[in-house]
């Protein structure tokens, strides 16, 4: 993964691995990432979750080249979305967004998907200094903001073609920040101080206007995908949830 802004002093500072896998049975993406991080900060944000530490993953599903902020704010089809999955209280279900939301009345902890198990199902789990973050996701190109999914189109995922994703980190650590200082504390935002320090990412560029890798999907017969029934069990017990 590529340090978009900041960086990790070392390993135990940061460290990330990652599985990403599909399931043409019930036409999903699947992941579970993996984070050593030796210091878990959640909730210092209220309105800015991927300021605290976070996994945010974003998807193309024609891959077009479009991001969650590329197409027109006032056009309710859009092509693009963004995950964000958090170990936040605050934020307990998983946040789904995209820039048009507000051109729509809506924000992210109100759309459509943040509210439903029926295209999304995430969990994650802490260990002392071991984060664990899974997901399983339906994808939709395009997506319609005011419609919600019955006015969205489902992505077929087949095998030999080629999607759009990201999957990234981002780090919160006391101390300086990405900014070079202690915290805005007092902001609207960050009332208790903005601690994020680094993002990591599978792709080179910031996924706001696009530009994500390219994911092939290929059948492999015999071969457990991650978060099948059969893959990172530990997980699930430790989750206790059937994802």
């Amino acid at each position: 993964m590529s340090a978009l802004t900041g960086g990790a002093d070392d390993a135990d500072d940061l460290f990330i691995d990652l599985v990403i896998g599909w399931q043409p049975s019930n036409n999903t993406i699947n992941a579970m990432i993996h984070v050593h991080d030796d210091a878990l900060i959640v909730d210092k944000n209220p309105t800015c979750t991927f300021r605290d530490d976070n996994c945010e993953v974003h998807f193309d599903p024609d891959n077009g080249g479009g991001g969650p902020y590329s197409a027109p704010s006032d056009l309710d089809q859009q092509p693009a979305y963004q995950m964000c999955l958090s170990f936040s209280e605050q934020f307990p279900r998983v946040q789904m967004y995209n820039g048009a939301l507000s051109e729509f009345g809506q924000d992210a902890l109100d759309f459509w998907w943040t509210h439903s198990g029926d295209f999304v199902t995430a969990g994650h789990v802490n260990t002392g200094s071991e984060y664990y973050y899974e997901f399983s996701a339906n994808l939709f190109d395009p997506l319609s903001i005011g419609g919600g999914p019955d006015a969205s189109t489902d992505w077929i995922l087949t095998a030999e073609s080629t999607i759009g994703m990201s999957i990234s980190v981002d780090d919160a650590d006391p101390g300086i920040n990405a900014n070079g200082d202690e915290g805005s504390v007092g902001s609207d935002c960050c009332p208790d101080g903005f601690f994020w320090q680094a993002q990591f990412s599978m792709a080179d560029q910031f996924m706001n206007t696009g530009g994500m890798p390219d994911i092939f999907l290929t059948p492999l017969d015999g071969t457990d995908t991650a978060v099948e029934a059969t893959s990172w069990g530990q997980l699930k017990t430790m989750v206790q949830s059937d994802l």
